[in-house]
């Protein structure tokens, strides 16, 4: 029997296991899966609510039958979105620009007025407490639009 949150440690702060399968980052592949999800349901989705879908598919495996698997990749998972809400990592691209919403459907209305190219949406924890953030670049003057 192994320590899985030791295990767990490694594969998410140390992504020793991550490298060897060459899956990429973890939040940019949740990321990219959000994006692909958000075009299938029509719904905005976001790397976090991934995660989290990425525990309940496991939750629902290990409740068929136990497997230590199932226990490791949900413990490695909740590291994952935790690092993330502890520390988010900001967008590298030049020009894009966080705005933060307490509700989804403001965040969705701010897309749907604005003239920006959206670069990402997560959830992310601020000093007023748990936010979505849409990662924005302009398409025009940017001074005119500002959140």
């Amino acid at each position: 029997m192994s320590n899985i949150l030791k295990h767990a440690d490694q594969i998410i702060n140390e992504r020793s296991e991550e490298k060897e399968r060459q899956y990429g980052p973890f939040m940019e592949c949740n990321q990219k899966a959000a994006e692909i999800a958000s075009v299938i349901t029509g719904k905005p989705l976001t790397a976090l609510d991934v995660s989290w879908v990425q525990v309940a598919v496991k939750m629902a495996r290990e409740s068929n039958a136990h497997k230590e698997d199932n226990l490791l990749d949900m413990v490695a998972t909740i590291g994952a979105i935790n690092n993330e809400l502890e520390e988010p990592k900001p967008l590298k691209a030049q020009g894009v620009v966080p705005a933060y919403f307490s509700t989804i459907s403001e965040a969705v209305d701010f897309i749907r007025i604005s003239p920006i190219e959206v670069h990402e949406i997560k959830h992310v924890l601020t000093e007023e407490g748990r936010r979505i953030a849409v990662y924005y670049s302009h398409k025009e003057d940017p001074e005119q639009y500002k959140p």
